[in-house]
């Protein structure tokens, strides 16, 4: 009966450390904002990145937690269509490494000349710490694609796994789609120069 009651009462102390993450991470919750991935800083804070659904589409989104989690700064990138940060990674000291799916062509994305939209292209941008832009670049041009996860190796290059249904641009010769999505692997230099993509 005793190891029951503990058991219990250990079950009881789980419950309540849930609900007490759950009662920080829904401060900044609701269904026109969304935190996709952290990334934790050297005096304790985070850098969150996700989307705002702010004037009528997703705007892709960087803040700047304390430890306290209190917002020190929030910063809204893309164009005028739908853009989202999924990933984010620290490489070297002072960047930040955004991974994310755009619909856009203007506005932050216009420096890469891509002129005609998809249903989602692979965006990468490198920041400073402070949510400066940097240098950026834009892959995919075909149909829908999802960013899954980012890989940084010890030299700097960059890894971005993924699934497509496109099959052309950088996927030309994909047997994806219409309905079927394909894996894909894309290797990046440190500057986000493309070295390779492979279909899976």
């Amino acid at each position: 009966m005793k190891a029951i009651f503990i058991g219990i009462i250990l079950i009881l102390q789980f419950i309540s450390s849930i609900a007490q993450n759950i009662g920080v991470t829904a401060k900044y919750c609701d269904t026109l904002k969304l935190i996709n991935d952290m990334l934790s800083t050297s005096t304790g804070g985070i850098y969150a990145a996700g989307n705002d659904y702010a004037a009528g589409d997703h705007q892709a989104t960087i803040i700047k937690l304390d430890k306290d989690y209190q917002i020190i700064w929030k910063k809204y990138m893309g164009g005028s269509a739908s853009d989202r940060f999924i990933k984010i990674r620290q490489i070297g000291e002072n960047r930040l490494l955004l991974i994310g799916v755009t619909l856009s062509s203007d506005g932050d994305l216009s420096p890469y000349g891509y002129t005609q939209p998809t249903s989602g292209n692979i965006w990468v941008l490198v920041t400073d710490t402070i949510g400066n832009k940097i240098y950026g670049n834009i892959y995919g041009y075909g149909g829908s694609t999802i960013v899954t996860d980012v890989a940084v190796s010890n030299g700097g290059n960059i890894y971005i796994l993924g699934k497509t249904l496109a099959n052309t641009g950088d996927f030309a010769g994909n047997a994806a789609g219409p309905f079927t999505y394909n894996a894909f692997v894309i290797r990046t230099d440190t500057v986000l120069t493309k070295k390779w993509l492979k279909n899976i």
